[in-house]
């Protein structure tokens, strides 16, 4: 089976070691840099500007928050992310070197402005579908970079994602009470951490905790004289 190419046109060259959306390097760095792969740039003319790179990166048919649906679609980063965050690498100037930016920070600040001393961004699309979204790098909401599904908000009083709704839990996933504090301050559930040990125990071949009582009455009433 021949290796997968390039799928530019014209281009035979093999697709980069990571899929690179099906380009080879020469075609995924074009596209990366200028937002099209077929784009070449002359040496010494001015590339495209960072909000033309920026929403050439971005889909606005995203899904609508089930929750808030007067907020609109998401508008979809669709390139690198870091921690389910889209990542932009602004180029270069004369006064500023490149760097990374989170994606949805670049379009509030293009947008809206500078996000104040003190506080951070939020998503609205989150908010709205809190209940069914479980957070975390795999939360869809984060790379969505919609200004309007954006709202700063202070750092003392922001709900610090999965760590906050635990907190507001009080039963366990199986919906039993949590019912105990370990010494590392984690609340468990006494009933999920002895089916948990009895599954340990039969696994290895030995008695689960209500067969061990059970051969102890056993024992007790075979070795105690009847009155």
């Amino acid at each position: 089976m021949s290796a997968p190419t390039c799928r530019a046109p014209g281009c035979h060259a093999p697709i980069g070691p990571t899929g690179a959306r099906g380009w080879c390097p020469k075609h995924y760095q074009r596209w990366r840099l200028h937002g099209d792969p077929l784009t070449v740039h002359p040496r010494g003319v001015p590339r495209r500007p960072p909000t033309e790179l920026f929403w050439a990166k971005v889909t606005r048919d995203g899904p609508v928050p089930v929750g808030r649906p007067e907020l609109g679609e998401c508008w979809v980063w669709t390139a690198a992310t870091r921690g389910g965050f889209g990542a932009f690498n602004t180029p270069a100037t004369d006064t500023h070197p490149r760097q990374r930016v989170e994606a949805h920070r670049f379009a509030y600040e293009q947008h809206v402005g500078p996000v104040p001393p003190g506080h951070e961004l939020g998503h609205l699309c989150h908010a709205a579908e809190v209940e069914r979204c479980d957070g975390g790098p795999e939360c869809p909401h984060r790379a969505c970079v919609n200004p309007a599904h954006l709202v700063a908000v202070s750092q003392a009083t922001a709900p610090r994602g999965i760590a906050a709704r635990h907190a507001a839990q009080t039963t366990c996933p199986q919906g039993h009470p949590y019912d105990h504090v370990t010494r590392q301050g984690r609340r468990r559930c006494r009933r999920c951490m002895r089916e948990q040990a009895d599954h340990y125990r039969t696994a290895r071949g030995h008695l689960t905790r209500a067969e061990q009582d059970a051969a102890v009455t056993a024992w007790i009433a075979e070795h105690t004289d009847p009155d």
